[in-house]
């Protein structure tokens, strides 16, 4: 018997025609119901995977361990999908086992299992060899159904014998014949392919409805695999016309006689809402069915239920309870979802860290780990050995995320291969792959760090032009963070322009952490609603860093005591909320006194020993300055810390190493761990500069020199910062350019750069001593000091030669210049005004103005106003006397650390005592 063609077609052509016919073929538009049932527990469902790994894993290959034919059937299936080839020997021994074990397991049944498993396995040429499958043919003489129609797909497809179609369709119609439901389901999809099938005349729906018939069969311990055969149709409708609900019905049937796997596909449908209308209730149900059967899919998806609360209360024990049993059967989407969900946990309860860390190194174990797991175990492991103890396992790790294609991974592992690179060889191929991770990950950092590369990291750096390149690349995206100074601030709260201000709005809803501190300072300072106010309170809460950012901020913004102890305690909430490097910022506020309190000093030390036991040199520098019985020099501090910088050491620290380091080979290899971990900003060019000029690298210094003019960036203060390095390490010649430099920081306003020239222009024992110059300068530095700094500056202009105090003093107006600060709200000029104002002025009208700004100024909480108002107000000058309000502001002034504020007590005669 053949097709309806004029010749037999070959096997290949046979499928072929098969695989082209079936593009055009036409499903049967048939309804087919489950019959109603009650349900019950009559089904054997397949064991998960880990399960049944776990069972054959260790196997000894002498008893099938109390599973009958069936469930061994089913593993042996289950393992052949999963890899054939690894569980081949496996197999082919329980088979054997099989056949001396049960009976009704016969020979032909031992012969047919044996040549399906050398199939899967890829063992054709073995196959044909040992001619088993025309051994099987001519020794089974009367076949079953279920194998006839194997044997007819061996014989159609020329699996270890020679392609016979005629005779293979003539044992699949005989196995269709014999009611082989699989056999009758092949022959209707030729039939609907435009196939005729001579010797099978059954129409294609009747076939169709003979095969699920015999599906359904008996209500037996297999109905359930047999019927979600019926499921499968529906839901794929090659066969009969896809109808996503009546595949539902045929799962939900079987999941109803206690088919786990089908329990879940019911649930698939009802979270998808494919074919169906979702039923929260119904997916519940047999999604929590499926999960308590061990389905570690449906345990992670219930679990995700629990932890976000959807459709039920939210329970996190639960969640994690079932990401734990999922993870535990090595299912690789329950072991990503438990070390997710503990990552998370960890920022709740540090105390899940060690869980967290477990279920990380499990997951990263596995050959097909996610890229952001192995990013995250390089991340673990720089965290506990440090950056340079670590740096072989990580990049390990970076590798493997690398070699999957992770854009974050190439970036972060071209940086750590930068580490001393001396040729051009070794430098471009790591630019490659930064430039690859520019086009992978589409943001600005990588073309930061290529900047960083050619600026700071080229073996002969820097490349201004390349630097340049990709600085220009990075400001062409629009997403360079913007940074304004403490007066562009003001200026910005003044002018609301509105362009600047929704840009900066933007990079603030992104959670910049800068950009979130400058908008809400922005909001303290400007025109905005309380609603407003609160909304970005409430924002700012989300992110990291923001707290220490506004900290930051405000201690440069601060005018008063009053201001700069709310900064403090901005950097102390920071450090509460897990924002380590706060600590820094506060330390070096503490210290940032000349006559800084034990207890500053005190709290100062607490606060940088953990951070230099990190490997941060910055707090390693301040050691000595908090805490000088301990730390006298530099020199002790590095013996204290010296593992620590070898094992986790930062730029700074590396740094300070390497200056006392005296064998050259460490010295280098310190020098070149700081060159690949700098970001390459330039307070670090700076570092570079000041430790080659320490140690007379007169090269290095010039190198590292003009790489800081590059990142300067025409910033008075950078511009200054390398005057000041020029005059102290520069060669002659270099020395007489840093006149230059600080004329370009005077220039940009920079008052240190000033003070510089100063110290040249205004002492007449100096070679460039210029009165003019020096009057030209000190009048700019009038009116960039502060109102807070310009008493201690005038005391200065008092002290210098005539011919500059008269030309200064005649150009400049210094109760001008506080007039105009008070009436823009400046406290500290308030104070200095009205000082002036009673001494110049002692009729009532003009003391009354005085104690009057003397109140506003103590209400904005300057320290020295609080107490000048309260003699103010003992003795009823400009005020009415008040002895209670009186010592209202001395208790505050004292609660602020001012010690004239207690002695005054005493000495106005006020019985009762201020306290701190």
């Amino acid at each position: 018997m053949s097709l309806a063609f004029t010749r037999p077609l070959s096997s290949t052509a046979l499928g072929l025609w098969l695989a082209l016919g079936a593009a055009h073929a036409q499903p049967i538009p048939l309804i087919f119901e489950p019959p109603q049932i009650e349900p019950q527990a009559i089904c054997t469902s397949r064991a998960p995977d880990a399960r049944i790994i776990a069972r054959w894993q260790d196997w000894d290959g002498l008893s099938l361990q109390g599973q009958d034919t069936a469930q061994v059937q089913t593993d042996l299936d289950r393992l052949a999908e999963l890899d054939a080839p690894a569980w081949y020997d496996k197999a082919l021994l329980a088979i054997d086992l099989l056949a001396t074990t049960d009976p009704d397991f016969t020979a032909q049944d031992q012969a047919l299992a044996r040549i399906e498993w050398m199939v899967a396995a890829g063992k054709q040429a073995e196959l044909a060899n040992l001619r088993l499958v025309p051994a099987l043919l001519e020794q089974d003489s009367a076949p079953s159904p279920r194998r006839q129609r194997a044997l007819a797909g061996l014989l159609l497809r020329g699996n270890g014998i020679t392609a016979d179609p005629d005779k293979g369709l003539q044992m699949l119609i005989a196995a269709a014949n014999g009611g082989n439901a699989d056999a009758i389901l092949e022959l209707v999809s030729m039939q609907i392919a435009g196939a005729k099938v001579e010797g099978w005349d059954v129409a294609p729906d009747m076939g169709v409805t003979m095969a699920f018939g015999a599906l359904v069969g008996q209500l037996d311990a297999d109905i359930c695999n047999r019927v979600t055969r019926i499921a499968r149709e529906y839901k794929n409708g090659d066969v009969v016309a896809a109808d996503l609900a009546l595949s539902e019905r045929w799962y939900r049937f079987a999941a109803d006689l206690g088919d786990l796997g089908a329990a879940w596909k019911v649930a698939e449908f009802h979270m998808r809402s494919e074919g169906v209308v979702k039923d929260n209730a119904i997916l519940l149900k047999y999604l929590t069915m499926a999960a308590d059967g061990g389905s570690p899919v449906a345990q992670v998806n219930l679990g995700r239920i629990y932890e976000t609360g959807a459709l039920v209360a939210q329970d996190l024990t639960r969640a994690e309870t079932l990401f734990h049993a999922a993870a535990g059967q090595d299912d690789r989407g329950g072991m990503i979802r438990l070390a997710l969900f503990l990552q998370d946990k960890v920022q709740r309860d540090p105390a899940a860290m060690p869980d967290y860390r477990a279920a990380l190194d499990a997951l990263v174990a596995r050959s097909d780990a996610p890229g952001w797991a192995l990013l995250a175990a390089a991340d673990a492991v720089l965290t506990d050995k440090g950056r340079w103890a670590g740096e072989a396992a990580a990049m390990a790790f970076l590798q493997r995320a690398s070699d999957q294609g992770d854009g974050m991974a190439l970036r972060r592992l071209a940086n750590m291969k930068m580490r001393g690179i001396t040729t051009d060889q070794a430098f471009y191929p790591l630019v490659d792959d930064l430039i690859a991770s520019v086009q992978t990950l589409g943001t600005i950092e990588p073309m930061n760090d290529l900047r960083a590369a050619f600026a700071c990291r080229a073996p002969d750096a820097p490349l201004i032009d390349d630097a340049e390149y990709w600085r220009e690349q990075a400001l062409a995206t629009g997403i360079e963070t913007m940074a304004f100074g403490p007066e562009e601030l003001l200026e910005l709260a003044r002018s609301n322009d509105p362009l600047t201000l929704a840009r900066l709005q933007s990079q603030a809803l992104s959670g910049r952490a800068t950009a979130v501190a400058q908008y809400l300072t922005l909001i303290e300072k400007g025109d905005f609603t309380v609603v407003q106010q609160d909304f970005w309170e409430e924002y700012a809460k989300e992110y990291p860093e923001v707290l220490q950012s506004r900290g930051r901020l405000a201690l440069s913004l601060a005018r008063t005591q009053t201001e700069r102890t709310a900064a403090l305690d901005l950097f102390r909430q920071a450090l509460a909320a897990g924002e380590v490097e706060a600590g820094l910022y506060l330390a070096r506020a503490l210290l940032d006194n000349d006559d800084a309190k034990p207890a500053d000093m005190a709290e100062a030390a607490a606060l940088l020993e953990p951070l230099a036991g990190q490997g941060m040199g910055a707090a390693m520098r301040l050691l000595p300055q908090a805490d000088p019985l301990r730390f006298p020099d530099m020199a002790a501090t590095l013996a204290e810390y010296a593992g620590v910088i070898d094992a986790r050491g930062d730029v700074d620290a590396l740094l300070i190493a390497a200056e006392f380091l005296p064998d050259p080979a460490a010295r280098q290899d310190h020098l070149a761990r700081a060159q690949a971990l700098t970001s390459c900003n330039f307070d670090q060019a700076a570092r570079f500069a000041e430790f080659m000029g320490k140690t007379g690298d007169a090269a290095g210094f010039a190198q590292w020199i003009k790489t800081a003019g590059y990142l300067a960036e025409d910033e008075g203060w950078r511009l200054t910062r390398m005057g000041d390095l020029l005059s102290r390490y520069g060669t002659e010649a270099e020395k007489a350019g840093a006149e230059g430099l600080y004329l370009a920081g005077y220039a940009a306003g920079n008052r240190v750069a000033m003070l510089r020239l100063l110290s040249n222009y205004a002492k007449p024992d100096n070679p460039k001593y210029d009165p003019l110059k020096a009057t030209e300068v000190y009048i700019a530095l009038v009116m960039a000091t502060r109102p807070g700094d310009l008493p201690e500056l005038l005391i200065r202009i008092n002290e210098e030669e005539a011919v500059i105090r008269q030309a200064v003093m005649s150009a400049v107006d210094p109760e001008q210049i506080f007039k105009v600060a008070a009436e823009a709200g400046d406290p500290v000029a308030m104070r200095e005004y009205a000082f002036r104002l009673r001494e110049a002025n002692p009729d009532a009208e003009q003391v009354a103005k005085a104690a009057a700004m003397l109140a506003q100024a103590s209400e904005m909480g300057d320290v020295e106003a609080m107490v000048e108002y309260a003699v103010s107000l003992a003795f009823g000058v400009g005020v009415e006397p008040s002895r209670d309000e009186a010592l209202m502001w001395l208790n505050k002034a004292a609660a602020m650390g001012n010690q004239r504020a207690l002695t005054l007590v005493a000495t106005l005669g006020l019985s009762e005592s201020v306290s701190q």
